[in-house]
């Protein structure tokens, strides 16, 4: 959904994406299309959660979504997502790429992965990522 914004010299046009919380896009009106936003917080707080429901609200909007995890596999997401009363995976919209599994089968370049996405390099990360994905929401 295109929002306008006034800027000091031009009216912008910003696809946005409902993040499917009714209260944050009610105040937020969605989050930038193309564009990277960040969730930080103490570990237990719920960004886990909030990329869930990201995810999901993508795939409601018919966007190829992908779950990238360095943390959590596929199936403990799955569990969570369960637990919600979601399935995320029924319209094949959603992929779930976990990197835990990725580390275990290939110790030396998760180091070096993990290391980069702890100094916030994703750029390591792209390999991973599926073409044609729409919506990529990373849990590191």
């Amino acid at each position: 959904m295109p929002v306008r914004h006034q800027d000091s010299r031009e009216v912008i046009d910003m696809e946005r994406v409902k993040i499917g919380i009714k209260e944050l896009d009610d105040v937020f009106e969605g989050v930038p299309s193309g564009r990277t936003t960040l969730v930080t917080g103490e570990a237990g707080c719920g960004k886990t959660v909030l990329g869930l429901q990201f995810a999901r609200s993508g795939c409601e909007q018919g966007m190829k979504t992908v779950y990238l995890s360095s943390e959590e596999t596929a199936a403990d997401l799955r569990l969570q997502c369960t637990a919600l009363g979601w399935d995320l995976e029924k319209k094949g919209l959603l992929t779930f790429v976990e990197l835990l599994g990725k580390r275990t089968k290939q110790i030396e370049l998760s180091v070096r992965i993990g290391s980069d996405v702890a100094k916030g390099n994703f750029a390591g990360l792209i390999d991973h990522i599926p073409e044609g994905t729409q919506l990529l929401v990373i849990d590191s």
